[in-house]
């Protein structure tokens, strides 16, 4: 984190530098609209200071829902197997505020700002009658089993940087199409748990315990190496 901070740091004291340093020529308020990837459709408003600064909000949204849902559909129709019912709950939005800064004061660009996130993915899974569910080192029969639940959530503020490049047209160049590439740092963190049949003897509920255990250690292992997340994004903006 702390790696990941210092970059951001500088650039923003570099641009506190820049506003200071350099008179403000006319720029104006913008607003403009986004493709960021895996972030959503965004919207920007912002204000240009000078040459080199720019200041802007962002929101972002994906119908993550819809996407996940389509994936499990397709999943679900091209095999023969259906063990178990799925559910799902997916939130997939954010807001950010962003400093952007044309060391040049032409059309490359450099980013560092701070996204609140709103990221939540939430699984049910219940095993047929008849069928299997497994976990960790073991099998378990649906009436053992009612029901397992995997959630994963990513911390809510993320630090981002970034860079860009963009291209103005038309007149006083009030249009701006650009595309970046940058990173969000935000850890993802998962939970599993399992609800077990009353009638489930003691043992049963002592190895459902032990390998829930085990498979949430391996799952957030496994996430710990995800803590960086790519950011491609094109959009453009109009300045008014």
């Amino acid at each position: 984190m702390k790696k990941f901070l210092r970059p951001a740091c500088l650039l923003a004291l570099f641009c506190l530098n820049l506003i200071q340093a350099v008179p403000a020529r006319a720029g104006g308020v913008f607003a403009g609209l986004d493709l960021n990837m895996p972030m959503g459709l965004g919207l920007n408003l912002g204000y240009q200071i000078n040459d080199w600064f720019k200041i802007r909000l962002q929101g972002n949204y994906l119908p993550m829902q819809s996407l996940v849902d389509m994936a499990l559909n397709s999943a679900s129709s091209s095999t023969d197997e259906d063990d178990v019912s799925l559910s799902t709950n997916v939130d997939w939005y954010n807001a950010g505020l962003l400093a952007d800064v044309h060391p040049f004061a032409g059309s490359f660009r450099l980013t560092a700002g701070l996204y609140y996130l709103k990221y939540g993915i939430n699984f049910g899974m219940t095993p047929k009658a008849g069928h299997e569910i497994e976990i960790g080192d073991h099998k378990y029969q649906a009436n053992q089993v009612g029901r397992a639940d995997l959630e994963i959530k990513w911390n809510h503020f993320a630090p981002y940087v970034g860079l860009g490049y963009g291209v103005e047209y038309g007149r006083h160049n009030a249009v701006n199409f650009a595309f970046s590439l940058g990173a969000l740092y935000s850890k993802p963190k998962a939970d599993f748990w399992v609800t077990t049949d009353p009638a489930v003897p003691a043992w049963v509920k002592n190895q459902i315990e032990a390998d829930t255990s085990k498979e949430l250690k391996d799952l957030n292992d496994t996430l710990d190496s995800f803590k960086i997340m790519p950011v491609i994004s094109v959009g453009f903006t109009y300045r008014f």
